[in-house]
């Protein structure tokens, strides 16, 4: 019979910040509605007030551009390092250009079409903007004039993307999407499959796109946009997706408030972790790379090194139990009304609803000391990872929101096998954190391992394990 052993090991360090995978880097005073990088380090987000913020040095210092209105904007797109557009308007479209990387902005005329909400660039020369009442406008000549693009539905155009020069995608209000062939002359209308307002639109690649919208509805294609697939994603109440976008056709991203990831072509998602006291939630999302992403809620502007962060909850399966773990301290909940301790596993049948690690102790004038978790309504007393020195946590505190499922069976295959050619190591046993870096006030040892080779480090590579006892554990 195999023994499940629920122990958990979790190092919980007493500051006032947290451990996320996002984290906020900037807060204004303008609501801020969308943003466009050209690399890591540089970009661009605008808003209401005519507001336009700009970073050189990956979020750390953002400075506002002259953007010349006070008029709402709601889109931007740059199309190289020196141009680029912003589009909005309160009433009527506006379309902004610069040519000298956000130094200064020009209004370009434009007829008195309806508001914009978004702009793309295929090349230098040829660009488009959607908007309300079925708005499509299209240059040729570099942004510097307009022309209607022909009026096909009455519907608000949200999102505008383009996989070539000539082949292009529009979602938009009670399910519309629109397609062109021939760079916008003419634009088809494509079934699909849903009346929800559609509200962002991303293609991975010449054949799989992703769009998004409300009611969590989530729309795929595998075939270049002819047909797409409806389904309603598993994330928490009534959630509207406000923006899309994947770093490859299985590892993409949603906003529906909270973050979501999926790493199996939107099949599953996940919640990424945004700092829980901040009332703002994410509507848009960009990344540059595969690490590196941004994210923009309310007047707040949040970033991630870490691709988003890493799942904060896992579960133990063994001895018929199905038992979830959190990596700030909570246990057998779903952080909603519902408990994950299932027993028999499979079988919806819940015994516990939500366990939290409480701590009381005196010092040593005999004064009561108490830390622990209270639905995490009135502040956050524990946070994941080792206790090390301060500044080291507004550093490093994302990398610790995660946790490390071995199993035994994982671990002895491992120690039969870590010296033969093609042996593949299990992501928990190579990235098992047994080693502290004490220039950062933590100990050596984090998590317990048996050190092979007796060099005092955790070196998997060299045969060292994680230490575990059961059959399974989460660290």
């Amino acid at each position: 019979m195999k023994t499940l052993i629920i122990t958990s090991a979790l190092f919980l360090s007493i500051f006032s910040s947290n451990s996320f995978a996002w984290n906020k880097i900037f807060d204004n005073t303008y609501g801020l509605n969308n943003l466009y990088f050209l690399n890591s380090d540089t970009g661009f987000v605008v808003g209401s007030q005519g507001a336009i913020l700009k970073t050189i040095n990956g979020g750390t210092t953002w400075t506002q551009q002259n953007s010349g209105t006070s008029q709402y904007l709601r889109g931007c797109y740059f199309i190289n390092s020196n141009v680029g557009f912003a589009v909005g308007g309160n009433i009527n479209s506006l379309i902004l250009k610069t040519i000298n990387g956000g130094a200064t902005w020009d209004s370009v005329p434009t007829l008195s079409f309806p508001r914009l909400i978004c702009v793309y660039f295929t090349d230098l020369n040829n660009g488009y903007c959607v908007g309300n009442s079925g708005t499509i406008l299209k240059t040729t000549d570099g942004g510097n004039t307009w022309i209607n693009n022909n009026y096909v539905t009455t519907s608000q155009l949200q999102s505008i993307v383009f996989i070539n020069n000539n082949t292009g995608f529009i979602c938009g209000s009670y399910g519309i999407i629109l397609k062109t062939i021939d760079a916008g002359q003419n634009w088809a209308q494509i079934t699909s499959g849903t009346t929800s307002n559609l509200n962002s639109i991303y293609f991975a690649n010449s054949n799989i796109g992703y769009i998004g919208g409300t009611s969590k509805t989530f729309l795929k294609t595998t075939d270049g946009g002819n047909t797409w697939s409806v389904s309603i994603l598993n994330i928490p109440y009534n959630s509207n997706i406000t923006s899309v976008f994947f770093i490859s056709p299985n590892i993409g991203y949603i906003t529906s408030g909270e973050i979501y990831k999926t790493t199996d072509s939107g099949l599953s998602w996940r919640n990424c972790a945004l700092p829980q006291e901040l009332s703002y939630s994410a509507t848009k999302i960009i990344f540059t790379n595969s690490n590196i992403g941004y994210a923009i809620g309310g007047p707040i502007i949040y970033k991630t090194n870490i691709g988003g962060g890493y799942s904060d909850y896992d579960s133990l399966f063994t001895n018929n139990i199905n038992a979830r773990f959190y990596s700030f301290g909570a246990k057998f909940w779903d952080m909603f009304a519902n408990s994950k301790f299932e027993v028999p596993k499979g079988s919806k049948k819940t015994s516990l609803f939500v366990s939290e690690l409480w701590v009381g102790g005196k010092d040593s004038l005999d004064s009561l000391h108490t830390i622990g978790g209270r639905y995490r309504s009135a502040g956050n007393d524990l946070v994941s990872g080792p206790i090390m020195n301060e500044s080291s946590h507004k550093t490093d505190d994302e990398l610790w929101n995660r946790l490390w499922r071995v199993s035994r069976n994982e671990i002895e295959f491992h120690v039969a096998n870590w010296s033969a050619q093609g042996y593949v190591m299990p992501t928990n046993i190579a990235e098992w954190p047994g080693n502290g870096d004490t220039a950062k006030g933590q100990l050596a040892v984090i998590a317990p391992y048996f050190d092979y080779n007796n060099d005092g480090r955790y070196t998997p590579e060299l045969g060292d394990y994680p230490n575990i006892n059961g059959d399974e554990a989460i660290f």
